[in-house]
């Protein structure tokens, strides 16, 4: 899916001669407006420079198991719309932003010694690759710092992957709805199997993968899109899976009402946790996740599985392992130093 880009873009004045920008400036045939400061219409597009640490930690919360995953922020916004999605709470403007100074990013990752990245956190890792590429810079910087990049996406947009000269240090990560989910809530994204059949061609170029199922929403079957998935990829390029149940921060619930007010997303019986986040209660919860992991372990026996930001007595119940921060984050960071099948 080519990203389709819109007609207007705001330019920060101090990254305007900066050589990433006049690529892209040579190139695009919309409007280009100045824009000295602040937050920019939700008109168009922002290309700014990041005056602050391009590198951070993942977001969890205390008393729920975090694997220590650090985030890259090469753009902040997604140009695909999905009605859950939790970055609604972190954009008072609609418009998305994409960095230029992306030098700067790469001295964060030589320095900071890190195990495994990501630059799919705040955006998507792959939808902007063809007007704003970031990959090979970044990717260099991970494979020289040691450090294993994964990218997280919802875009069939592998074209600079295929371009790479080795998939090595490089795990691609796709994120999966049922058919059914993608219609109501995945506006302007790419078909969960033609996702899928992007992932199949990675995976018989020797590429690791790994598949996120979050958010799970309940009311869905997700036995139908397993089965999919498990018949095009062999088991042994899945580096690892992960699933959570769809919860969100106050602040995201009220920009989903906002854009969305006749969404249906908060159908269920929801409680404000320990974490700051509004979560289905627990026992609910449980049974979304068994459901997924059941289908899952039924179709890839082997796969390493784990959930994203929950409690340990969820993993105690749902897959019978006692599971801390510490352990979780070991077991994914000797995943990551594995060599492509």
């Amino acid at each position: 899916m080519t990203l389709r880009l819109p007609e207007k873009f705001y330019l920060d004045p101090a990254i305007r001669d900066h050589s990433r920008v006049r690529d892209f400036l040579g190139k695009y045939k919309g409007e280009i407006v100045m824009h000295g400061g602040g937050l920019p219409p939700s008109d168009g597009w922002l290309i700014a420079q990041q005056n602050g640490a391009f590198l951070k930690p993942c977001p969890g919360q205390k008393g729920y198991c975090c694997c220590n995953l650090w985030v890259l922020e090469t753009a902040l916004g997604c140009p695909f719309e999905c009605e859950y999605c939790a970055l609604q709470a972190y954009q008072e403007s609609r418009a998305l932003v994409v960095y230029a100074n992306i030098e700067d990013a790469v001295r964060e990752i030589l320095a900071a010694n890190k195990k495994r990245i990501t630059t799919g956190e705040f955006s998507d890792s792959l939808a902007l690759e063809e007007h704003f590429p970031v990959l090979p810079e970044v990717l260099s910087a991970c494979r020289e710092s040691g450090a294993t990049l994964e990218l997280k996406t919802k875009s069939d947009f592998i074209t600079p992957l295929l371009k790479l000269d080795s998939p090595a240090g490089l795990i691609i990560g796709f994120s999966l709805a049922p058919t059914e989910a993608h219609a109501a809530f995945e506006k302007g994204v790419p078909h969960p199997y033609l996702r899928i059949e992007a992932a199949a061609e990675l995976a018989s170029r020797g590429f690791r993968l790994s598949f996120h199922f979050d958010p799970i929403l309940p009311g869905f079957d997700y036995g139908p899109l397993i089965e999919k998935l498990a018949g095009a990829v062999p088991e042994k390029n899945v580096a690892w899976i992960s699933m959570g149940v769809f919860r969100f921060p106050k602040m995201a619930g009220d920009a989903i009402l906002r854009r969305s007010p006749n969404t249906h997303l908060f159908k269920g019986e929801y409680y404000f946790s320990s974490d700051g986040k509004f979560r289905l209660f627990r026992p609910v919860r449980e049974k979304l996740f068994k459901h997924v992991y059941d289908l899952l372990r039924a179709r890839w026996p082997s796969a390493f599985i784990y959930l994203c930001m929950e409690h340990e007595a969820v993993w105690k119940n749902v897959m019978g392992l006692t599971m801390t921060p510490a352990r979780l984050a070991h077991r994914l960071d000797k995943i990551a130093l594995l060599r492509n099948p």
